[in-house]
C-alpha cells in the first residue's frame, strides 16, 4: 500500500458572505481559525482513490461535479476514484454554486480559486507516494448531544440528553516504515455549531486536527463529519437551552475529541490490508407527497423569507402543470480495504443511520461519514418522519424541496449499502447483487 498527503490553506483574505445561518446580515470580518483542504491519496496495485477533507459546509452537486472534473482532467482520477468530504464548520465561506441563494453577494472568484487549490493538493498528493500500513480503531467520546427533545409543542432542537447519539470516534492511520503517522483520518458525528458570528473558522474539528498533529510531529490530521444531522455540541445552559461561543470553547472541545483520538490509536488497532475498490453510485430517494396549492399559499405571509420564497415557487409550479419532484438524487461512494469500509453518504444524515448500518455490517470495521459528495439536505430516519422537527419538516424549503423525505428513505438508503458491502464480502451471489457490483473502480487513466 501507498500513501501520499498534503493541504492547502483555503481561508479567504477578505471580507466574504458566510454559510451555515441564513439570519447572517452581512460579510464576514476577520478569522478566528484558519481553513484547510487536504488530500490522502491511496494507492494499492493498480487501484488509486484519493479523499478530500475540507473546512467547508459541503460541496453541492454542481460545486461537487466542477471539482471531480478539475481533478480528473489534472490526474486522471476518475469522479468514481475522488471522495470529497466537508467538516459542515457553520463559520465558513458560501462555496455551494447552487447556495447563491443564500448570501446577497457570492464570491465566484473565491469559489474558483477553492476548485483550483482542491486540484493541486490532490496533484501533490498523487506525486508523493510512501510506502505505508494502514490500521483502524475506535474510542468513545460524548462531544455531542442529541437535540431533538419531544415538547407538548413538537419536537423542539433543544439538548435531549435520552436521545440517540453515536459515542464512537473512528480512526484510520497511515503509518510509515518506521511506525510515525504519515496521516491520521477521524470522523466523529457533532454538528460543527459551537460558533455563529462573523468570524472565519473551522470550529471544533479545525481545533481537533491541530491538537493531533501536536502529538504526532510530521503527521497530516484530517476530519469527516459522521452521521451528525441530529446531533450537536453539548455546550449548554442551565435552562435546557444550545449555547454559542465563545472561541475557547470550540477549542476545549476539539482538543477533548483529539483526545479520544488519541486513545483510540493507543490501544487496540486492527491491521487494514487487501484489495482497494471504490464504487460510486446515484440513487434515488423519496419525497413525501408534493403541496397542493392551499398548502403552499399559506405561507405566502409568513416572516421567513425562505419559506416564502418556497411558496412561491410551489405555486409557480402548480400554474405550470403541478410536475413536482418526486424524489431526490443521493450520492453513495464506498471504499473497501479488505474488510473495512469507509461508506460515504451525501447530505445531512441523522445518526440512526450511523448505528443500523455498523450494527448491520459487525464484525467488519466500518467508517459512516456525512457531508460528502453532493448535498441533498437533511436524511432522517424512518422513525423520526412521525415526530416532524426542524431535521423533518422544518428544514427542506430552504432548498426549494417540495417536500420533506418519505419514510420509506432510510431503508432504500442502508439496504443499498448493506447488498453492496455483502457483495464484497462474498455472502451472497444473488443477480440483484451481482448487477450492483458489476463495475469496478477505472484503474488511473481510464474513465468511468
Amino acid at each position: 500500500m501507498k500513501a501520499g498527503v498534503a493541504r492547502v490553506n483555503i481561508t479567504p483574505d477578505h471580507p466574504i458572505w458566510m454559510a451555515g445561518y441564513a439570519a447572517r446580515t452581512k460579510p464576514s470580518e476577520g478569522k478566528y481559525h484558519d481553513l484547510f483542504a487536504k488530500a490522502l491519496v491511496l494507492e494499492e496495485g493498480a487501484q488509486r482513490v484519493a479523499i478530500v477533507t475540507s473546512d467547508l459546509i459541503g460541496f453541492d452537486r454542481a460545486k461537487c461535479d466542477e471539482v471531480k472534473a478539475a481533478i480528473e482532467s489534472a490526474t486522471a482520477l476518475s469522479p468514481s476514484q475522488v471522495l470529497l468530504s466537508a467538516s459542515h464548520t457553520h463559520t465558513g465561506p458560501e462555496t455551494r454554486l447552487e447556495g447563491a441563494r443564500y448570501v446577497k453577494e457570492f464570491d465566484a472568484n473565491y469559489s474558483a480559486s477553492l476548485t483550483e487549490k482542491i486540484v493541486a493538493v490532490v496533484k501533490e498528493s498523487v506525486q508523493d507516494l510512501k510506502e505505508v500500513t494502514l490500521d483502524f480503531s475506535t474510542a468513545s467520546c460524548t462531544l455531542a448531544v442529541n437535540r431533538r427533545l419531544p415538547t407538548d409543542e413538537g419536537t423542539a432542537m433543544r439538548p435531549n440528553p435520552e436521545g440517540a447519539t453515536d459515542p464512537l470516534v473512528s480512526v484510520v492511520r497511515a503509518l510509515r516504515a518506521d511506525g510515525s503517522p504519515l496521516a491520521i483520518l477521524f470522523s466523529y458525528p457533532c454538528h460543527p455549531t459551537t460558533l455563529g458570528d462573523y468570524l472565519i473558522g473551522a470550529d471544533y474539528p479545525g481545533y481537533a486536527q491541530d491538537a493531533i498533529e501536536e502529538a504526532f510531529e510530521g503527521c497530516t490530521a484530517m476530519f469527516m463529519l459522521g452521521c451528525a444531522g441530529d446531533q450537536k455540541v453539548r455546550h449548554v445552559d442551565g435552562r435546557g437551552n444550545f449555547r454559542s461561543g465563545p472561541h475557547q470553547v470550540a477549542q476545549s472541545l476539539g482538543e477533548e475529541l483529539a483526545r479520544a483520538v488519541l486513545l483510540a490509536v493507543g490501544g487496540k488497532t486492527t491491521p487494514l490490508s487487501g484489495p482497494l475498490h471504490l464504487g460510486l453510485e446515484e440513487i434515488e430517494i423519496p419525497l413525501q407527497p408534493p403541496p397542493t396549492r392551499e398548502e403552499a399559499d399559506r405561507w405566502l405571509n409568513d416572516p421567513n423569507q425562505y419559506r416564502v420564497e418556497w411558496a412561491q415557487e410551489m405555486l409557480r409550479l402548480h400554474d405550470r402543470g403541478g410536475q413536482f419532484q418526486r424524489s431526490s438524487t443521493f450520492t453513495l461512494q464506498i471504499l473497501t480495504l479488505g474488510d473495512f469500509a469507509l461508506v460515504g453518504l451525501s447530505g445531512e444524515i441523522c445518526v440512526g443511520y450511523s448505528l443500523r448500518l455498523k450494527a448491520e455490517l459487525s464484525p467488519r470495521p466500518v467508517l459512516v461519514a456525512g457531508c460528502t459528495n453532493g448535498m441533498v439536505g437533511y436524511v432522517p430516519t424512518a422513525s423520526m418522519i412521525p415526530e416532524g422537527g426542524y431535521e423533518v419538516d422544518g428544514s427542506y424549503f430552504y432548498s426549494l424541496c417540495p417536500a420533506p423525505y418519505a419514510a420509506e428513505v432510510e431503508e432504500v438508503i442502508v439496504s443499498e449499502v448493506t447488498r453492496r458491502l455483502s457483495c464484497k464480502a462474498g455472502v451472497t451471489d444473488t443477480t440483484e447483487v451481482q448487477q450492483l457490483c458489476v463495475t469496478e473502480t477505472p484503474t488511473e487513466g481510464q474513465t468511468a
